[in-house]
């Protein structure tokens, strides 16, 4: 139900979940979500189902620790997802945030425009 609920449907629980199993299965088909995995974990039905994501790998996770970069402007998460459409923008964000702090650099005057620069290279290399 929670999920149902977030995404803003109005379909019965019965359709919604019957959807999430048409994207899990077609998930399973093709790997067509390049960044993560998902399947249904169902708890005996009902809203007691979970669906689950699982991170392929494609972006390896890092640990990060303090950076004195600001937190980034809700607008540059929207930027970024059109700079390297197809890949996870938070997970990029740490990638970066991570990048930055590794480099011993002084923080970027502009943080907004760098992650989003930052965005773009890494969907280059990777097209």
């Amino acid at each position: 139900g929670l999920l149902r609920k977030k995404c803003g449907s109005t379909s019965t629980s019965k359709e919604f979940k019957r959807l999430v199993r048409k994207v899990v299965d077609d998930d399973q088909a093709t790997d067509h979500m390049p960044d993560y995995r998902v399947r249904l974990d169902e708890r005996g039905g009902g809203d007691d189902d979970i669906v689950i994501f699982e991170n392929r790998g494609s972006i390896p996770a890092i640990e990060t620790g303090e950076d004195n970069i600001p937190p980034l402007s809700p607008d540059t998460y929207h930027e970024a997802r059109l700079a390297a459409p197809g890949f996870d923008v938070y997970e990029l964000e740490r990638q970066w945030r991570n990048w930055v702090q590794m480099s011993g650099a002084e923080p970027p005057r502009k943080p907004d425009a760098a992650f989003i620069g930052f965005c773009r290279k890494w969907n280059a290399r990777r097209a």
